[in-house]
């Protein structure tokens, strides 16, 4: 009895629910409906259905992994940098698509209003039917020279001064792309009309009509190594004894990867600590590397900081010569040599 008791107030609750639910939509809809404000989608000007989504790698990168979708590093650019991204025609009706343009936005400055300038018409017919995608979907490719023709920039590499300079300040919030759906019935599927916030906040709509391509100041130059080091002490703080350390001290060591830029280093005394103090290595320092300047950071075991200087490289990129100190007093000169078969850019310096 009890048993029927609960399992009918269950019921009971549940039509509740489902009544409730049907009057909350119906009263959203008739609300949309009336007051043009409460219609994020614009239903009036967005061609109900239609869509260009985005797929692949740049998806990946700005939903899942919270990153730009593609970045472009002007001051180390090459010229062979290629904005891509694959996109998927999202309709009741997928023959429905006619072509895309898609715009590059040109500014005169960062806070000027951008002018379209098109980039290029991908037609329906390169779309692809493969069962990639559940639609319609395209691959979509500007090159870096496309880029910046469309910018109105220079696009001889490596880039001027003067274009490195434009391009992280009057686009450093990144350059705009934006794609018009021409349907086959003549009528279009613009862009600024894809204003819904849950369009951006879902994978399956994210729109492919409204993309950005990052400006980042920064020289994607990896310089993780493994090496062995040869120390020179030339001080120790107070309580060390620097008579452990005559001559040379040798032993292995690393830079590893902690983030874009950032490395950890195995041991910032490279030998001193195990010498002149009979201790583990001097870990929890850090080194950055911005366009070839090597700055450091963080500090060792005993919130000791330090110090790098007088940093070269020689030109094979396989020996690295520096300086370093810390402010309890310890320093010593240092030579770094790969182990690992790479070489690193032979431009690296320290201030």
């Amino acid at each position: 009895m009890k048993i029927q008791k609960h399992s009918i107030k269950l019921i009971i609750m549940k039509n509740i629910f489902k009544y409730s639910l049907a009057l909350m939509v119906l009263a959203i809809t008739y609300s949309s409906c009336s007051d043009e404000s409460l219609d994020p989608l614009q239903i009036k000007n967005v061609q109900k259905g239609k869509l260009l989504a985005l797929r692949g790698v740049q998806l990946q990168n700005i939903y899942f992994k919270g990153l730009p979708g593609a970045e472009f590093f002007p001051k180390s650019a090459t010229g062979t940098e290629k904005f891509t991204f694959d996109a998927e025609y999202l309709a009741s009706d997928p023959n429905s698509l006619q072509s895309v343009d898609f715009f590059i936005l040109k500014k005169a400055s960062a806070t000027a209003v951008p002018q379209r300038v098109l980039l290029k018409n991908v037609a329906f017919s390169e779309f692809k039917k493969d069962g990639t995608y559940r639609g319609p979907w395209v691959t979509v490719t500007f090159t870096i020279t496309e880029v910046l023709t469309g910018l109105g920039l220079p696009s001889s590499f490596p880039l001027s001064s003067s274009t490195v300079t434009t391009l992280l300040t009057t686009y450093k919030t990144g350059v705009g792309i934006e794609g018009d759906l021409n349907l086959a019935d003549g009528s279009k599927a613009l862009a600024e009309n894809v204003v819904a916030a849950g369009l951006f906040q879902s994978d399956q709509f994210y729109p492919a009509q409204k993309l950005t391509y990052a400006m980042t100041n920064y020289c994607p130059e990896d310089i993780a190594a493994k090496y062995s080091f040869s120390t020179v002490v030339t001080a120790v703080g107070v309580g060390g004894n620097i008579s452990g350390c005559s001559g040379a001290v040798t032993g292995n060591g690393e830079f590893k990867v902690l983030s874009r830029g950032k490395y950890s280093v195995s041991d910032a005394t490279f030998g001193q600590y195990a010498c002149a103090w009979a201790d583990n290595p001097a870990t929890g320092v850090t080194i950055t590397n911005t366009c070839d300047e090597i700055t450091t950071g963080g500090a060792d075991q005993y919130n000791l900081i330090y110090t790098f200087s007088n940093l070269t490289v020689n030109p094979a990129g396989t020996v690295m010569t520096l300086k370093w100190s810390n402010d309890y007093g310890d320093a010593g000169t240092t030579t770094l040599t790969r182990t690992d078969g790479k070489t690193w850019p032979t431009t690296l310096f320290t201030k």
